[in-house]
């Protein structure tokens, strides 16, 4: 039986939402309490590491690129995207392997461009589909992952353009503090969950037509 498209997209985009998730749940942990919210947020990151591995690994096998463009190699742009955003970190801030190691799917210049990635195979998958609420999830989705990515992208310029030092001054300890939770470190990434879970459901309730549509295909014939 072959598979839609519309289900794989829909089980990748229910993997990554899950792996942000659990992002998420890291970041609040941590912007409580930080003592524990630290082991909490790298069991999370692990944990969530898995999940978005999956998430790839069914994009990769699932929807392959297409001579029309509608679908591009995920895995394998993301993987570009990922060592990019590596080697700005070394460059721009040499002192982040700490963050890098323990955090790094927190980390804006890395999580920015894997997930830019993926909101432009959503649409580029969604491109041909006909008007309606599921393609209308589809693009809000793919907005919202577009928006977080860019935020967090700027947030950490921002904060390596003029320090953390100086924000305080400039905000006050309080308004630094929450500046960088909500535009760097650590809830844009975990906020991606709206994102992937929007696209999951336009998704979701495609396959489910499809497979409709599709039917179970033939009944496999008995061996003489």
């Amino acid at each position: 039986m072959v598979v839609p498209a519309s289900v794989w997209l829909s089980r990748a985009s229910f993997l990554l939402a899950s792996g942000s998730a659990l992002l998420l749940l890291g970041a609040i942990a941590f912007a409580r309490a930080e003592a524990f919210g630290g082991v909490f947020l790298l069991t999370a990151t692990w944990f969530a590491v898995i999940l978005h591995g999956l998430g790839w690994y069914v994009l990769y096998e699932g929807v392959p690129p297409e001579s029309n463009g509608r679908a591009i190699h995920a895995l394998g742009g993301s993987a570009v995207l990922f060592l990019v955003g590596l080697v700005a970190m070394a460059t721009f801030a040499p002192r982040s392997w700490t963050l890098l190691f323990f955090a790094f799917p927190y980390v804006p210049f890395l999580f920015g461009p894997v997930v830019l990635v993926h909101a432009r195979l959503f649409l580029s998958a969604a491109a041909g589909l006909p008007p309606g609420d599921e393609r209308t999830l589809i693009r809000l989705g793919s907005l919202v992952l577009i928006t977080l990515s860019l935020l967090g992208i700027l947030g950490q310029l921002v904060h390596l353009a003029i320090g953390t030092e100086d924000l305080a001054r400039m905000l006050g300890g309080d308004g630094a503090s929450v500046l960088t939770q909500w535009s760097f470190f650590p809830y844009p990434a975990g906020l991606t969950v709206l994102g992937y879970a929007l696209a999951w459901w336009g998704w979701s309730a495609l396959g489910l037509r499809d497979r409709l549509v599709t039917g179970p295909g033939p009944a496999p014939q008995a061996v003489a």
